[in-house]
Protein backbone atom coordinates (compact mmCIF):
# COMPACT_ATOMS: atom_id res chain seq x y z
CA UNK A 1 0.00 0.00 0.00
CA UNK A 2 3.25 2.10 0.22
CA UNK A 3 2.81 2.41 -3.79
CA UNK A 4 -0.55 4.09 -3.62
CA UNK A 5 0.61 7.01 -1.53
CA UNK A 6 2.05 8.41 -4.67
CA UNK A 7 -1.09 8.81 -6.38
CA UNK A 8 -3.90 10.83 -5.43
CA UNK A 9 -5.98 10.02 -8.87
CA UNK A 10 -5.92 5.78 -8.71
CA UNK A 11 -8.29 4.48 -6.77
CA UNK A 12 -6.67 1.58 -4.72
CA UNK A 13 -8.94 -2.00 -3.73
CA UNK A 14 -8.00 -4.85 -1.90
CA UNK A 15 -10.16 -8.24 -2.28
CA UNK A 16 -9.64 -11.83 -0.85
CA UNK A 17 -12.23 -12.87 -3.29
CA UNK A 18 -11.20 -15.69 -5.46
CA UNK A 19 -13.91 -14.70 -8.10
CA UNK A 20 -11.71 -11.57 -8.90
CA UNK A 21 -8.95 -13.04 -9.62
CA UNK A 22 -7.79 -12.60 -13.40
CA UNK A 23 -4.60 -14.61 -13.61
CA UNK A 24 -1.44 -15.49 -11.72
CA UNK A 25 -0.56 -11.41 -11.29
CA UNK A 26 -1.15 -10.57 -7.78
CA UNK A 27 -1.80 -7.19 -8.98
CA UNK A 28 -3.88 -6.21 -11.50
CA UNK A 29 -4.64 -2.75 -12.88
CA UNK A 30 -8.10 -2.25 -14.28
CA UNK A 31 -8.73 0.22 -16.92
CA UNK A 32 -11.51 1.61 -18.99
CA UNK A 33 -9.11 1.76 -22.20
CA UNK A 34 -7.05 0.30 -24.18
CA UNK A 35 -6.68 -3.73 -23.35
CA UNK A 36 -8.88 -3.34 -19.95
CA UNK A 37 -6.29 -4.97 -17.84
CA UNK A 38 -2.81 -4.72 -17.12
CA UNK A 39 -1.25 -7.65 -14.78
CA UNK A 40 1.73 -6.58 -13.00
CA UNK A 41 4.38 -8.90 -13.55
CA UNK A 42 7.53 -7.64 -11.55
CA UNK A 43 9.57 -7.59 -8.23
CA UNK A 44 7.14 -6.53 -5.69
CA UNK A 45 9.01 -3.68 -4.37
CA UNK A 46 7.23 0.33 -4.05
CA UNK A 47 9.43 1.35 -6.96
CA UNK A 48 8.71 -1.36 -9.70
CA UNK A 49 4.69 -1.43 -8.57
CA UNK A 50 4.17 3.29 -9.04
CA UNK A 51 6.65 1.90 -12.56
CA UNK A 52 3.97 -0.14 -13.71
CA UNK A 53 0.93 2.10 -12.35
CA UNK A 54 2.79 5.10 -14.11
CA UNK A 55 3.18 3.42 -17.52
CA UNK A 56 -0.32 1.95 -17.64
CA UNK A 57 -2.79 4.32 -16.52
CA UNK A 58 -3.18 6.29 -19.06
CA UNK A 59 -4.18 5.85 -22.41
CA UNK A 60 -2.06 5.77 -25.30
CA UNK A 61 -3.87 7.86 -27.43
CA UNK A 62 -5.08 10.94 -26.12
CA UNK A 63 -7.85 13.14 -27.64
CA UNK A 64 -7.66 16.63 -27.93
CA UNK A 65 -10.27 19.41 -28.97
Amino acid sequence: MKAADSFDDVNFAHTFDAAMKTGESHIVLFKDFDEKISNFEGELSKESIVSFIESNYLPTVMGFD
